[in-house]
Protein backbone atom coordinates (compact mmCIF):
# COMPACT_ATOMS: atom_id res chain seq x y z
CA UNK A 1 0.00 0.00 0.00
CA UNK A 2 1.33 3.09 -0.91
CA UNK A 3 0.57 6.45 1.83
CA UNK A 4 1.08 10.09 0.32
CA UNK A 5 2.85 12.57 2.51
CA UNK A 6 1.75 16.28 2.99
CA UNK A 7 4.01 18.58 0.95
CA UNK A 8 6.54 20.62 2.55
CA UNK A 9 4.50 23.86 2.74
CA UNK A 10 1.88 22.00 4.57
CA UNK A 11 4.11 21.41 8.00
CA UNK A 12 3.93 24.19 10.36
CA UNK A 13 7.50 23.58 11.55
CA UNK A 14 8.69 24.24 8.21
CA UNK A 15 7.19 27.82 8.22
CA UNK A 16 8.87 28.19 11.35
CA UNK A 17 12.58 27.23 10.69
CA UNK A 18 12.27 29.19 7.58
CA UNK A 19 10.02 32.18 8.99
CA UNK A 20 12.99 32.60 11.54
CA UNK A 21 15.94 33.40 8.92
CA UNK A 22 13.22 35.35 6.68
CA UNK A 23 12.80 38.00 9.47
CA UNK A 24 16.11 38.50 11.27
CA UNK A 25 18.21 38.71 8.47
CA UNK A 26 16.45 41.98 7.55
CA UNK A 27 16.14 43.16 10.83
CA UNK A 28 20.09 42.63 11.15
CA UNK A 29 20.26 44.32 8.19
CA UNK A 30 17.89 47.41 9.21
CA UNK A 31 20.08 47.79 12.24
CA UNK A 32 23.66 48.12 10.41
CA UNK A 33 22.10 50.89 7.97
CA UNK A 34 20.57 52.66 11.12
CA UNK A 35 24.31 52.54 12.80
CA UNK A 36 26.38 53.97 10.04
CA UNK A 37 23.85 56.39 9.35
CA UNK A 38 23.69 58.16 12.87
CA UNK A 39 26.71 58.72 13.88
CA UNK A 40 28.10 58.76 17.72
CA UNK A 41 28.48 61.85 19.54
CA UNK A 42 31.01 63.28 20.96
CA UNK A 43 31.17 64.15 24.65
CA UNK A 44 32.58 67.08 26.04
CA UNK A 45 35.75 67.21 28.27
CA UNK A 46 33.90 68.56 31.85
CA UNK A 47 31.03 65.71 31.16
CA UNK A 48 28.81 64.97 33.99
CA UNK A 49 26.38 61.92 34.48
CA UNK A 50 24.11 62.12 37.47
CA UNK A 51 23.58 58.71 37.75
CA UNK A 52 27.17 57.79 37.71
CA UNK A 53 28.35 60.40 39.59
CA UNK A 54 31.28 61.32 37.25
CA UNK A 55 33.10 64.76 37.20
CA UNK A 56 36.35 65.21 35.34
CA UNK A 57 37.18 68.53 36.21
CA UNK A 58 35.97 69.16 39.85
CA UNK A 59 38.27 71.64 40.78
CA UNK A 60 36.11 74.04 38.57
CA UNK A 61 33.24 73.14 40.40
CA UNK A 62 35.10 73.53 44.00
CA UNK A 63 36.80 77.01 42.37
CA UNK A 64 33.33 77.94 41.91
CA UNK A 65 32.27 76.74 45.81
CA UNK A 66 34.92 78.87 46.87
CA UNK A 67 34.23 82.30 45.42
CA UNK A 68 30.82 82.03 46.39
CA UNK A 69 29.57 82.16 43.00
CA UNK A 70 25.98 81.63 42.18
CA UNK A 71 23.55 83.05 39.38
CA UNK A 72 20.36 83.51 38.26
CA UNK A 73 18.88 83.24 34.81
CA UNK A 74 15.61 84.92 33.09
CA UNK A 75 14.55 84.70 29.78
CA UNK A 76 12.24 87.65 28.06
CA UNK A 77 11.59 89.07 25.15
CA UNK A 78 14.09 87.21 23.32
CA UNK A 79 16.67 87.67 25.60
CA UNK A 80 19.01 86.36 28.28
CA UNK A 81 20.03 87.55 31.17
CA UNK A 82 21.90 86.13 33.84
CA UNK A 83 22.58 88.47 37.31
CA UNK A 84 25.79 87.29 38.48
CA UNK A 85 26.28 86.96 42.56
CA UNK A 86 29.79 87.30 43.62
CA UNK A 87 32.54 89.77 44.67
CA UNK A 88 32.73 92.16 42.53
CA UNK A 89 36.61 91.48 41.83
CA UNK A 90 35.82 87.97 40.67
CA UNK A 91 33.15 89.28 37.96
CA UNK A 92 34.76 88.14 34.45
CA UNK A 93 33.91 90.20 31.66
CA UNK A 94 31.81 87.87 30.01
CA UNK A 95 30.19 84.39 30.59
CA UNK A 96 30.01 81.60 28.66
CA UNK A 97 26.60 79.40 28.68
CA UNK A 98 26.34 75.99 27.32
CA UNK A 99 23.30 74.79 26.70
CA UNK A 100 23.57 70.52 26.36
CA UNK A 101 20.33 68.81 25.14
CA UNK A 102 19.82 65.44 26.99
CA UNK A 103 19.10 63.55 23.76
CA UNK A 104 19.94 65.35 20.76
CA UNK A 105 23.64 66.68 20.77
CA UNK A 106 23.15 68.53 17.43
CA UNK A 107 20.62 71.01 19.52
CA UNK A 108 23.47 71.43 21.56
CA UNK A 109 24.01 75.93 22.12
CA UNK A 110 26.90 77.66 23.22
CA UNK A 111 26.54 81.62 24.03
CA UNK A 112 28.68 84.05 25.18
CA UNK A 113 27.04 86.33 27.34
CA UNK A 114 28.64 90.28 27.35
CA UNK A 115 28.26 92.45 30.53
CA UNK A 116 25.67 95.03 30.53
CA UNK A 117 25.44 96.07 33.70
CA UNK A 118 26.88 95.34 36.95
CA UNK A 119 26.92 91.83 37.77
CA UNK A 120 24.60 91.68 34.45
CA UNK A 121 25.38 89.44 31.37
CA UNK A 122 22.77 89.29 28.30
CA UNK A 123 22.62 87.45 25.17
CA UNK A 124 20.27 86.47 22.46
CA UNK A 125 17.94 84.06 23.08
CA UNK A 126 17.95 80.55 20.75
CA UNK A 127 15.30 78.61 20.22
CA UNK A 128 15.14 75.17 22.37
CA UNK A 129 13.64 71.97 21.67
CA UNK A 130 11.20 70.46 23.96
CA UNK A 131 13.65 68.11 26.29
CA UNK A 132 15.79 67.95 28.68
CA UNK A 133 18.35 70.23 28.72
CA UNK A 134 21.89 70.62 30.79
CA UNK A 135 23.05 74.36 31.07
CA UNK A 136 26.75 75.12 32.14
CA UNK A 137 27.59 78.80 33.00
CA UNK A 138 31.76 79.94 33.58
CA UNK A 139 33.87 82.35 32.26
CA UNK A 140 35.70 82.71 29.06
CA UNK A 141 38.93 81.05 31.03
CA UNK A 142 36.58 78.33 32.38
CA UNK A 143 38.33 78.82 36.16
CA UNK A 144 34.92 77.92 37.58
CA UNK A 145 31.85 76.72 36.42
CA UNK A 146 27.89 76.61 37.85
CA UNK A 147 25.76 74.02 36.73
CA UNK A 148 21.98 73.50 36.47
CA UNK A 149 19.27 71.42 34.17
CA UNK A 150 15.90 72.35 33.40
CA UNK A 151 12.90 70.53 31.22
CA UNK A 152 10.80 72.74 29.05
CA UNK A 153 11.10 76.34 28.03
CA UNK A 154 13.71 78.39 29.28
CA UNK A 155 12.21 81.02 31.33
CA UNK A 156 14.39 81.12 35.17
CA UNK A 157 17.10 79.49 36.08
CA UNK A 158 18.98 78.95 38.80
CA UNK A 159 22.96 78.43 39.29
CA UNK A 160 24.55 76.75 42.03
CA UNK A 161 27.77 75.45 42.57
CA UNK A 162 27.95 71.73 42.61
CA UNK A 163 27.92 70.22 45.80
CA UNK A 164 31.30 68.54 47.56
CA UNK A 165 31.04 64.99 46.35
Amino acid sequence: MHTQTASWYHHGIMWLVLGIPAVTVPAGLATVAIALRTADTVVADDVRMDGLAINQQPQRDAAARQLGISAALTAADGRLTVRLLTPESARPRSLVLLLSHGARASEDRMLTLAQSGPALYSATAPSLIAGHWYAELSPADRSWRLTADFNGPLEQLTFVPTPEP
